[in-house]
């Protein structure tokens, strides 16, 4: 079994699909069982599979799993590229549908970007 790195430690945007993957795990481990280790990951992939996850499950996450969610948005939408564009597109967008934008905003408050 793979060993999760305490997600405090994370100060860069994950710069693979592997370490988004690592990541969203230790912040919330009941994702694992939603992603298909047989197919090929990308940072879409993984967010189209997370964003109706993030939607089904919001209202048991703890206050620390959404500050490290704001964390890993922020991290994500402050480097341009591959990551910002599939959380931005897979999930952001998504956030009216899926019924998260109150505590995205909320999660969100303390960040230098906003919601």
């Amino acid at each position: 079994m793979q060993t999760i790195p305490r997600l405090e430690a994370m100060r860069t945007a994950p710069a693979t699909p592997d370490q988004l993957r690592v990541a969203l795990i230790a912040l919330f481990p009941t994702f694992e069982p939603e992603i298909d280790a047989d197919s090929e990951t990308t940072f879409h992939s993984l967010m189209l599979k997370f964003t109706p996850f993030f939607g089904k499950h919001i209202r048991s996450f703890t206050e620390k799993q959404m500050r490290g969610f704001a964390d890993l948005i922020s991290l994500a939408i402050e480097s341009p590229g591959p990551l910002e564009n599939a959380m931005s597109t897979c999930f952001l967008e998504h956030a009216k549908q899926i019924r998260v934008t109150r505590e995205l905003k909320v999660a969100m408050k303390q960040r230098s970007w906003k919601f």
